[in-house]
């Protein structure tokens, strides 16, 4: 089972309601995480996306293709970096220590499994690669940093989807 993480927005802070739903996850024995810095904990979020869930559909492979050396797995750690320096001019300065956090996380899966747009390209549906790649590509180009391997997976998923 997963685990959900809580929190506020404002960094720092655990508010009354945070507090009030962490006594309810504590009653019903919910898994949670409050979490102080809500903002990086959604970059992280969108970081471990933008990397698994494009590479994993480029490659046409499951979790067990990223969690091995290779190709594939450096496309993922390629396309998070370019979170990271992203972040950065955003204000929420993700690290190494965050992308190591998450590469951690993702060896915790079942090598079998597949991301939602690795399914929905599987079942000739259209994805969210606007919200992953081209957000990335768009803050590059708002921020004058080049996104080389964001572009390239959007590019390649837009490609995919242009056959169905």
């Amino acid at each position: 089972m997963g685990i959900l993480c809580i929190g506020d927005l404002e960094p720092g802070t655990i508010s009354a309601k945070v507090k009030m739903l962490a006594e309810f996850f504590d009653k019903v024995d919910m898994p949670y995480e409050i979490d102080t810095n809500m903002y990086k904990r959604l970059w992280g979020k969108l970081m471990l996306n933008v990397g698994v869930n494009q590479t994993v559909a480029v490659y046409e492979g499951d979790y067990g293709l990223i969690q091995r050396e290779g190709p594939a797995r450096e496309t993922l750690i390629a396309a998070m970096k370019e979170v990271i320096l992203l972040s950065k001019k955003e204000g929420i300065n993700l690290n190494e220590d965050d992308l190591n956090y998450w590469l951690k996380l993702l060896g915790t899966l079942n090598p079998k499994g597949k991301p939602s747009l690795r399914q929905d390209l599987e079942a000739k549906r259209h994805c969210r690669v606007e919200l992953f790649a081209g957000t990335i590509v768009k803050l590059g180009k708002k921020h004058g940093i080049p996104t080389p391997v964001n572009q390239e997976l959007y590019d390649k998923i837009k490609l995919i989807e242009s056959t169905f």
